[in-house]
This record gives C-alpha cells, structure tokens and sequence, in this order.
C-alpha cells in the first residue's frame, strides 16, 4: 500500500521539510498574516533569540569576566534602534484609512 500524492502546497513543504502537524500549523498561521505582521512577527523572533544568546553568553562567562562589553552593548543598543527605526518606517509606510470629511 502506498500514501497518496500530496496535492496542497501545504503538504508538498510538509513532505519536503519532514515537518509535523504543529510545523505546518505555524507555517500556515504565519503566511496568512499581514507583510507588516509577519514582519512584527519575524522581529519578535528575532528580539528573544538575541535575548536568548545573550543569557546563554552571560551564564557562560566566569564571574571574574562579567565586565561590561561596551561593544556588545552598543552593538545591541544599535540593533534595537534599528528595529524601532524600521517599525516607524513601516507604519508610517502602511495605508491609513481617515473617515473624516473636510468641511
């Protein structure tokens, strides 16, 4: 006996990615979102890995050099400005809809 042919993109990316239920659930959920959601979306992903790696970094090093990186903290500190710089410039490049009528 033989599985049949997957005939949705859905099923296709499942085959081809070995991806579970739950893969193909956030997959679906993520690329039904707005661009400047999945972009929200994709920041917010980015923002607690960096959060992440930072921890793990920080456990890591011994007492004695828990000094102060002042290049990591600027190069993070730039990292969130720049973040906050795209996210202005996407909502200030979105569609906004006034339905107030000039008198």
């Amino acid at each position: 006996m033989f599985a049949p042919a997957p005939n949705t993109e859905m099923e296709l990316l499942a085959k081809k990615y070995h991806l579970n239920d739950d893969m193909c659930l956030l997959v679906e959920r993520i690329v039904s979102l707005k661009p400047e959601l999945q972009t929200a979306v994709l920041d917010f992903i980015i923002d607690t890995a960096t959060i992440l790696m930072n921890r793990r970094a920080s456990a890591s090093v011994a007492p004695a050099q828990q000094e102060i990186d002042i290049d990591a903290a600027v190069a993070d500190y730039r990292r969130q400005l720049e973040l906050e710089a795209r996210r202005a410039a996407e909502s200030a490049a979105s569609p906004t809809t006034d339905t107030r009528k000039d008198a």
